[in-house]
Formats: structure tokens, sequence, C-alpha cells
């Protein structure tokens, strides 16, 4: 099966936001389990980087507010 985007989205999906097992899914896929983890995690870390991204946009957007709209 080849690996395209869609698929590897699919596959970090199924674990985290269905519950699914690494090992479950990546047999579905045919990945090897440490190819999936890897996967998993780096997702992880680019939703925790756009969450801090999120917070600092939203207090400037507060900051600006409150300074030209109070």
């Amino acid at each position: 099966m080849e690996m395209t985007d869609t698929v590897r989205h699919q596959a970090v999906i199924e674990v985290t936001h269905h519950g699914r097992l690494l090992f479950d899914v990546a047999r579905q896929y045919g990945l090897p389990t440490k190819t999936l983890y890897l996967w998993v995690r780096q997702s992880e870390q680019t939703s925790e980087a756009h969450a801090s991204w999120m917070y600092g946009i939203t207090s400037m957007m507060s900051q600006l507010k409150a300074k030209y709209f109070n």
C-alpha cells in the first residue's frame, strides 16, 4: 500500500481520535508499529505548537481590542 499523506493522516486519526491501538492500526495499514508511533508523536507535537500559536494570537487580539476599542 502506498503511504500517501491521506493514508498517513487516516492512520494517525484512528489512533488519536478513535482510540485504536497502535499495533492494530499499523498491522491494518502494513506499517511498522514504530513508524506509526513516530507519526502520532509528530502529530501531537504539531498540535501542541499550533495550540501555543493560537493562544499567542488570541492574547494579542485581546490586547489590541482592549487598547483600541475600550
